[in-house]
């Protein structure tokens, strides 16, 4: 017998024949190519594909953990914001790009490893430890690609990126399968079983709120319950200096956020003519930017105009007014008579020489003041965009922009809130567009928000020219289930008022300050995400898109107080 090479030993006292240990055998890369044929350029491809993924991961966990807008990615179909928000984008509470990040990173450590004159045993692992996690993040790559087009119906730029290399990276491995079949079927298993638990767990878990609230202790030195945030004067005085001196914007007297300046002027809020009204040829009017000097009686029409800044439903009367032939109405109501018990109303003035009857003019509306944020700041809501009923129970603040889908949903439920509250409800409507070139708190500027601007100046324009129909104007902005253009918005602009009023109006530098001020309230409340709605003691940041959630806060938040 040849003994050549073979070792005994002796074992009770019989010799025992056994191989060197150089000949006990390692772990097999078995069939198929083994370790040391795979190329090295695949493996410095895994080293590339995860190394891109890591990165990628990365700065959507910076996204997530700071709620930063993500650079780049914002359209009708490429919307991270939209994606990154959505109840797919957590597990259990964790952004998903958190265990993506810790998944690249270990492959990426494994893979730095991976040479072909390293230990057999370390190859056997190593690969082992590849296929599984190649398998899982190519597993869940199919689920949220899928998830982002057929569940949330926007895609991320960067999610794709992140998920095409983890598909490219388990097809590498299943084609290679440096482990052979049998032990590449098991590490498949394994991958599996780590992608389903990924999936299981979203399904599982009830989705989390797309909003988050922020809640403040507010001041009430009557003691009592003020369930619109309505407040009195003496609750304006006593909060101007107590509560937070350096939040408090407007004149001084009343401590409230004012309206731009010329808010006052005489023209600012001049009824858009009718089509039958037909002023006289020698009468300029008093809005119109060509006077060069007052007409005949311009002196009752400025203060008509100016009363109508305070009572927009004086409006039938400025039109008698400002419009009338001459000779129509010759003295004020200081030289007429009552005739109420002749049958004339109450409210029916008649001229002294003529006979001829003539409306009292209106009383001026008192203010209506309202504290939002815990009472950061103060508004009389007749001076802002309305939607609704400006002497409704329960009034709000909403911020949003015009190009947001998440606003787009949030007025949805706000449309719903309307239909259950009826008049008892009103909406300060404050436009806050996101695109950099009017509102430097912003960073997003992309081609989704493009238009921005233009579509808050036109809205707040027909506000200002027409506010009864701008309630309407806005749900329209809304509508479509996409972004309007700018000249989309311009054209039904057009058709509420007329072209020529609406320049007018956009040619003002009040338009401009009205966005302004919009912004400056957006900074003062934290900056951020929109849609924001403000109650008197707390901020709702992030889409609503459940009616029911919004009528419960209104509920906890107005009426209950």
């Amino acid at each position: 017998m040849d003994t050549a090479g073979d070792i005994f030993v002796v074992f009770d006292g019989k010799p025992q024949m056994t191989p060197p240990a150089a000949a006990v055998p390692a772990p097999a890369l078995a069939t198929g190519p083994g370790a040391a044929r795979i190329s090295p350029r695949i493996i410095w491809t895994m080293r590339c594909l995860c190394l891109l993924a890591l990165s990628v991961s990365a700065y959507l966990v910076w996204v997530a953990l700071t709620s930063s807008p993500v650079y780049g990615c914002g359209g009708e179909v490429f919307d991270c914001g939209h994606v990154l928000s959505s109840g797919w984008s957590k597990w259990f509470g964790i952004p998903v790009s958190v265990p993506a990040f810790a998944l690249y990173a270990s492959l990426l450590s494994v893979l730095s490893f991976m040479r072909t004159n390293a230990p057999p045993r370390l190859l056997f692992h190593g690969w082992q430890m590849m296929t599984a996690g190649a398998v899982a993040a190519g597993t869940a790559a199919l689920w949220f690609i899928g998830l982002q087009i057929f569940a949330v119906g926007r895609v991320c730029i960067y999610c794709v990126a992140a998920h095409l290399c983890g598909l490219a990276l388990a097809t590498l491995m299943l084609w290679i399968r440096p482990l052979g079949r049998r032990q590449t079927g098991l590490m498949c298993s394994v991958g599996l079983l780590a992608a389903f638990s990924l999936i299981g767990g979203q399904l599982l878990t009830p989705a989390e709120p797309t909003w988050v609230v922020e809640r403040f202790d507010q001041f009430n030195p009557s003691g009592q319950s003020n369930p619109s945030g309505q407040l009195n004067p003496a609750e304006s005085s006593a909060l101007g200096d107590e509560l937070v001196p350096a939040a408090v914007f407007g004149a001084p007297d009343d401590a409230v956020f004012g309206a731009p300046d010329d808010v006052a002027e005489p023209d600012v809020f001049a009824p858009p003519q009718s089509d039958t009204a037909s002023a006289d040829s020698s009468r300029t009017p008093a809005d119109s930017p060509d006077a060069g000097s007052p007409a005949p009686g311009g002196s009752a029409a400025d203060v008509a105009a100016s009363l109508l800044i305070l009572l927009p439903a004086g409006q039938p009367f400025i039109d008698r007014l400002l419009f009338q032939n001459p000779g129509d109405t010759k003295t004020g109501p200081s030289e007429s008579a009552d005739h109420s018990d002749s049958g004339t109303p109450a409210d029916t003035r008649t001229s002294a020489d003529t006979g001829t009857p003539e409306e009292a003019a209106p009383q001026p509306a008192e203010p209506r003041i309202i504290s939002a944020a815990g009472d950061k700041f103060r508004l009389n809501i007749r001076q802002w965009p309305l939607l609704g009923n400006p002497e409704a129970k329960y009034v709000f603040v909403e911020m949003f922009d015009y190009t947001c889908p998440h606003c787009r949903n949030t007025h949805l439920a706000i449309k719903q809130a309307f239909r259950r509250y009826g008049g008892d409800l009103a909406v300060v409507a404050l436009v806050v567009p996101l695109h950099p070139n009017c509102n430097k708190a912003s960073r997003s500027g992309n081609s989704q928000n493009a238009d921005s601007c233009e579509l808050a100046r036109l809205a707040v324009a027909v506000w200002r020219v027409r506010p009864a129909d701008f309630m309407s104007y806005h749900d329209w902005m809304f509508e479509g289930g996409r972004n309007r253009t700018a000249a989309e918005a311009r054209k039904h602009a057009e058709m509420l008022v007329c072209a020529e009023q609406l320049q007018n109006e956009l040619a003002r530098r009040t338009v401009g300050e009205y966005i302004s001020r919009h912004v400056e309230l957006y900074q003062k409340v934290g900056s951020g995400s929109v849609p924001k709605l403000l109650f008197p003691r707390s901020v709702m940041t992030g889409e609503v898109s459940s009616a029911t959630a919004l009528t419960q806060m209104i509920e906890r938040e107005i009426i209950t107080r």
